[in-house]
């Protein structure tokens, strides 16, 4: 697929990596991961950046058919539902290492300055931090984001009442680290929902 990258890992702690591959891209009309941007589909462009950047890197979505030939391991999501609570907790219940990195396939603007900065993060969490979530304007972007294991409890508990929670409002409940992130690093924020977002975009 021409991907390749020669980066070390962000930090000699191991940590896990997923991208969230499992939306239905009602309102762009199309399949995202496989929109264009600077001549890569968004899903390689971002597996050539995390790649080599984390100890561990798969996907995370329903149709196993779309995504079994991109050379990354993939993860079924387990509940039915849809929403980012479900994909994340799919995510946490694979994860071979402590700290899970989620990112959305719909965020192709992503840099290695953003992730870093939340990474470093990390060391300050305490026992009962469960993730690293950046803000802007105080709004909390949940899927750029590092998330603690422990996280999968509390989201099964809500999964199992057969509804989707919203991932924000269980963070709101919880210890999480917030990081305001500094407007030169807000591009890589971007989430790419809509054809005119995606217009915008190129």
């Amino acid at each position: 697929m021409g991907i390749s990258c020669a980066k070390m890992p962000l930090s000699e702690v191991r940590r896990s990596a997923c991208i969230l591959v499992g939306g239905e891209s009602r309102r762009m009309g199309q399949n995202k991961a496989y929109l264009s941007f600077r001549g890569m589909p968004f899903v390689l462009s971002l597996i050539a950046l995390l790649k080599d950047t984390f100890h561990e890197l798969f996907l995370v979505g329903k149709d196993f058919d779309l995504y079994g030939k991109l050379g990354i391991p993939f993860v079924q999501d387990r509940y039915p539902l849809q929403g980012a609570a479900v994909g994340v907790a799919s995510g946490l219940r694979a994860a071979r290492h402590e700290w899970l990195f989620v990112c959305a396939v719909d965020m192709p603007l992503v840099k290695l300055p953003m992730v870093s900065l939340l990474d470093r993060q990390i060391s300050s969490a305490s026992s009962r931090h469960l993730g690293i979530i950046p803000t802007i304007q105080g709004r909390l972007e949940p899927l750029c984001a590092f998330y603690h294991r422990r996280f999968l409890d509390v989201l099964d508990r809500e999964l199992q009442k057969e509804r989707t929670p919203s991932i924000n409002a269980l963070l709101r409940a919880h210890p999480i680290i917030e990081l305001a992130v500094p407007q030169g690093l807000s591009e890589s924020l971007t989430n790419v929902n809509t054809p005119q977002e995606y217009e915008e975009l190129l």
